[in-house]
């Protein structure tokens, strides 16, 4: 057991400084590549791709442009914010695991799943214990980390907190979500919401019930399941829909 959350916090490491940074570059790589052994085969073969020699210089014009784009955005927040969205998601399951056994030892019978593995109740017992005893010494490990992280790729990650946290405190509105215009255009769009809320407490918070929606709604499945029983032959499963319906519409 010990053994293997070792191995496990090696490949974390190896995922945060190397893979997860990395990634976005291999995939420019793999794709200027790509893109390259086109163009090769339409030079190499026009009768058979039909490139006229307007579109090859189109594509070298383009390529050329395209190839200084790596250059502009080295120094971009996108992976930064990659990064520490990756390890934010990583602490909420470190403190969030705990809760997670001590359900599935409440629920044992129902659930069946240490039964299934052949996990006795006592052992986890000490598989609770360890998941607590071990919060503090990631969260220590992770401060490592990310000072590695700003040494290695030249992230400046303190200061980029510390403006999420003046910009958190100086909101206009009580939701930070609801600031539609204070959405940074330079960010990548998949990034900005993410941005704008700041790692604030209210981006855990909604991060927190997305798990939990995930949780239980797996756990359920699996409960119903294990008993063999359909849930579209129940009378309350139209008004309990119908419920959650009028809640997200609220």
């Amino acid at each position: 057991f010990l053994l293997s959350y070792i191995v496990g916090f090696g490949f974390l490491i190896l995922e945060r400084m190397y893979v997860g940074p990395l990634e976005a570059d291999v995939i420019g790589w793999v794709y200027d590549v790509l893109i390259s052994g086109v163009e090769l085969l339409r030079s190499s073969f026009p009768s058979i791709f039909g490139a006229s020699q307007e579109k090859q210089e189109n594509a070298t014009s383009n390529g050329s442009e395209n190839a200084s784009l790596p250059d502009e955005n080295n120094e971009t927040v996108e992976p930064l914010l990659g990064s520490y969205a990756s390890y934010t998601c990583d602490t909420l399951s470190l403190l969030y695991t705990p809760f997670i056994m001590v359900v599935i030892m409440a629920f044992r019978d129902e659930v069946e799943i240490t039964k299934v593995y052949g996990i006795k109740e006592a052992d986890m017992e000490y598989y609770v214990m360890f998941a607590l005893a071990i919060i503090p010494f990631q969260v220590i490990a992770d401060i490592f980390l990310h000072n590695a992280l700003e040494l290695l790729h030249g992230w400046k990650m303190h200061e980029y907190l510390e403006y999420c946290k003046v910009r958190f405190l100086q909101r206009e509105v009580w939701w930070k979500g609801h600031e539609s215009s204070t959405l940074d255009e330079c960010i990548e769009e998949s990034l900005r919401s993410m941005d704008q809320l700041c790692f604030s407490s209210q981006y855990y918070m909604l991060n927190t019930i997305h798990v939990n929606a995930m949780v239980y709604f797996v756990l359920g499945v699996v409960m119903m399941t294990k008993a063999k029983y359909t849930a579209f032959g129940d009378p309350a499963l139209f008004p309990i829909v119908t419920v959650i319906l009028l809640c997200s519409l609220a």
